[in-house]
């Protein structure tokens, strides 16, 4: 058959697996929907470091992303 090349794995130490792993959870399933949409939200912005591992995230990094958010929607949405 043809060549198809192997997807890359995911990676379980990567932002995105934490944040699946949370949205999996206990926790994340007592919430009511609302919540879940509101934490959504919150948790979009994360989607563009995703890829990064965990350990590779910094305090600076969560306030860069918070500070935008900020400036773009106004401090309640931070």
């Amino acid at each position: 058959g043809p060549y198809r090349p192997k997807k890359p794995k995911k990676r379980t130490d990567a932002l995105d697996a934490l944040i699946k792993a949370y949205q999996g959870s206990p926790e994340w399933v007592a919430l009511s929907p609302k919540a879940k949409t509101t934490r959504g939200i919150y948790l979009r912005p994360f989607d563009e470091i995703g890829h990064l591992p965990v350990a590779g995230v910094k305090r600076r990094d969560i306030l860069t992303i918070r500070d935008a958010i900020a400036k773009a929607r106004g401090r309640g949405a931070a």
